[in-house]
């Protein structure tokens, strides 16, 4: 009976660290469905988008993350303390001041933005592109009623504002973080802009 009891004891300690492996987006996945985000992307905007390669760096506490700047976008996904799951995933789309449709300015920006949409994506482990762009008409549908939507998306917490031209999206591993309170969600009739949802379809 004693040795039942102290394998039960092992069984309930090393679970933790075996959900922490599992819970969450590794790095590989997260840029593998990236590209494929982009590639369909591409196809439903008749663009011939490349994904950006995130360039690594360590923080102070020598945990790896990455970056990607380009354009109006801004991008950190930061590894949690065994380099293989995603521990926080941050999206900033910034656009210009005084842009105006059809310049420069704003064709820069919508490839900013669909690099946004490809990222946002990525951090969703459903199988298909398609079904991944439903997290993308959420957030979009939330923030045309309010400058601030926080939900949960898969493993993660996602927290999105809008402050100025700029519109912030942070994942956080669920796991890591303490007790939290209730999502804030969109009403039920709220329904995403016809022309955002036309990239996908």
């Amino acid at each position: 009976m004693r040795k039942l009891l102290c394998l039960i004891l092992l069984l309930i300690l090393a679970c933790p660290a075996a959900l922490a492996d599992d819970f969450g987006q590794t790095y590989e996945a997260f840029t593998a469905s990236y590209a494929e985000n982009i590639t369909a992307l591409n196809a439903s905007a008749n663009r011939m988008l490349l994904p950006h390669t995130p360039q690594r760096d360590y923080d102070s506490r020598s945990r790896r993350f990455y970056r990607i700047n380009s354009g109006s976008l801004a991008a950190e996904i930061h590894m949690d303390d065994t380099g293989k799951v995603i521990s926080r995933c941050q999206i900033i789309l910034t656009a210009p001041e005084g842009m105006r449709h059809g310049s420069a300015q704003h064709s820069d920006f919508t490839v900013s933005a669909l690099h946004c949409y490809a990222l946002i994506m990525a951090m969703d482990k459903s199988p298909t592109p398609y079904e991944r762009y439903a997290l993308v008409q959420q957030v979009e549908a939330a923030l045309a009623q309010a400058d601030e939507y926080r939900t949960d998306a898969g493993d993660y917490r996602l927290t999105c504002t809008r402050v100025g031209q700029s519109v912030t999206f942070v994942f956080e591993n669920a796991l890591m973080l303490p007790a939290d309170p209730d999502p804030v969600t969109p009403e039920e009739d709220d329904v995403p802009d016809e022309e955002e949802d036309a990239l996908i379809g």
